[in-house]
């Protein structure tokens, strides 16, 4: 087990876990939102998933949302692109998420929607970012 965690803790796109109620609270991020939302984990487990979307993609996240809670048994996968905020204040990043049941709540996998395009940075912890 201890494989599969540190897998999904080094992986290159960013995982978290939200719980599938309509607060969707971060339940568990993994340190590659320090390079995509340039934000420490720590501080964004126990928020709500929403303060990360921009205002205009709320919406298509929701009924992302709505649809992957509805097929919990038939294992439904939704995949949509937005934008989510940076530590900058009124900058955002556009990103590919995956959506789907997990047994801890919703997870969801989220990549740059263009790594080519984007600018090289290293995180705290030495890793090459994109930004």
């Amino acid at each position: 087990m201890e494989m599969y965690k540190n897998i999904v803790e080094d992986a290159p796109d960013m995982i978290c876990v939200i719980s599938p109620d309509i607060q969707s609270q971060v339940l568990y991020i993994n340190k590659t939102a320090r390079c995509i939302l340039h934000a420490e984990p720590a501080q964004l487990v126990g928020s709500s998933f929403w303060n990360i979307v921009h205002p205009e993609d709320k919406m298509a996240l929701f009924r992302a949302l709505t649809a992957v809670s509805a097929f919990k048994s038939v294992g439904k996968v939704e995949r949509l692109r937005c934008r989510v905020v940076t530590d900058n204040p009124g900058i955002y990043v556009s990103v590919r998420m995956t959506l789907a049941n997990g047994m801890q709540g919703i997870v969801c996998v989220m990549c740059h929607e263009d790594p080519l395009s984007t600018v090289s940075r290293v995180s705290p912890d030495g890793r090459a970012c994109l930004m």
